[in-house]
């Protein structure tokens, strides 16, 4: 099971491989693993109010305050409507039998950026031990890892408050 997801990575970061969207946008993703349009249009919304604020400096601060409750909604909403009841053994055996094995999962967000993809792949850690790295690959199919930004603490607060 452990090689039929190898890492998770930006659209943009991604040269070569075997990529599955999870992206909302994309019109060929794996809706299993795709957000609903409420909970990503939520998100999205609270950043575009932020970005009304001319001020680069003011708009930080704004952004600061509110990131980390405004991530903690996002996450809590995500595993309600599509972590909750995964079958994780069976979402690896559809992953395995619709795209074949070395699978990378993107999505539209930067490696540096708030991303469900990691919210998920942190899930598979917390639920059964398996580690799946934020990737970058090259040209020459040449895989880097990529020190990924973390979500089990708040994930696993969404788990307690959502039972």
């Amino acid at each position: 099971m452990e090689n039929i997801i190898i890492g998770t990575s930006s659209t943009n970061s991604i040269h070569s491989g075997n990529t599955v969207s999870i992206d909302i946008d994309s019109d060929n993703n794996f809706k299993k693993l795709t957000p609903t349009k409420e909970t990503y249009s939520k998100y999205r919304e609270q950043i575009e109010d932020l970005n009304t604020i001319k001020d680069d400096l003011l708009r930080l601060k704004a952004y600061l305050l509110i990131k980390e409750q405004m991530e903690y909604d996002f996450i809590k909403k995500y595993y309600e409507t599509c972590l909750k009841n995964l079958y994780l053994h069976g979402l690896m055996c559809e992953l395995h039998n619709r795209f074949g094995d070395n699978i990378i999962l993107t999505s539209n967000e930067e490696t540096s950026e708030f991303s469900h993809r990691r919210v998920f792949a942190d899930y598979c850690e917390l639920e059964n031990g398996i580690y799946i790295p934020e990737i970058y690959t090259d040209q020459n199919k040449h895989v880097k890892r990529i020190n990924p930004i973390r979500y089990k603490k708040a994930l696993y607060r969404a788990m307690k408050d959502s039972n």
